[in-house]
């Protein structure tokens, strides 16, 4: 069984043969940098998933609490509750200025309850956009390995070819040698 060469597109065989090979090395790169992402966005939703399903703070995740919103948040939470606090030894809770400070502690904690909310979302849609593109490299490394396979089984048909046609040249030169 033969391959038949194509010769589109090809200059050099051993030319087209290294230009694959160095895009299977970037390529092989490239998987694995986005096989360690979605590893580790993948590491991050599960973590942020347990926590949920146990119930827990969100803000004991690095990674959430981290995120520059939620920190600041957290800060002026703290302070709101500090203020509160202060405010309680002077006033009673019917008091005007008591109310507007737990009110304004509430509106901070439904701030925080929001960011929280589209931090989770953010790790979401990191792991989703890490799963994407972890496929589409795999795919692309697969294709490159394909087509170098490809470039081999050329490779093994330019040389059946080759020799055959050394051969041949060899017998015509033969035989006229012989006839002369």
């Amino acid at each position: 069984q033969t391959c038949a060469l194509p010769i589109y597109n090809m200059i050099s065989l051993d030319q087209r043969k290294d230009t694959v090979t160095e895009t299977l090395k970037k390529l092989n790169v490239d998987y694995a940098n986005t096989t360690a992402r979605r590893v580790e966005a993948e590491v991050r939703l599960r973590q942020m998933q347990e926590l949920q399903a146990r119930k827990g703070d969100l803000l004991t995740l690095d990674f959430i609490a981290t995120q520059p919103n939620i920190g600041s948040l957290a800060g002026q939470l703290a302070d709101q509750k500090i203020k509160l606090a202060q405010l309680s030894q002077r006033y009673r809770e019917k008091h005007p200025t008591m109310q507007a400070a737990a009110k304004q502690l509430a509106e901070i904690e439904a701030q925080l309850k929001q960011a929280i909310t589209q931090a989770a979302a953010t790790v979401e849609s990191t792991y989703q956009t890490a799963v994407r593109n972890d496929d589409q490299a795999r795919q692309a490394l697969r294709a490159a390995e394909e087509e170098s396979l490809k470039l081999d089984r050329y490779a093994v048909a330019y040389g059946n070819t080759s020799r055959d046609y050394d051969i041949n040249v060899k017998l015509l030169q033969s035989i006229l040698a012989r006839m002369d």
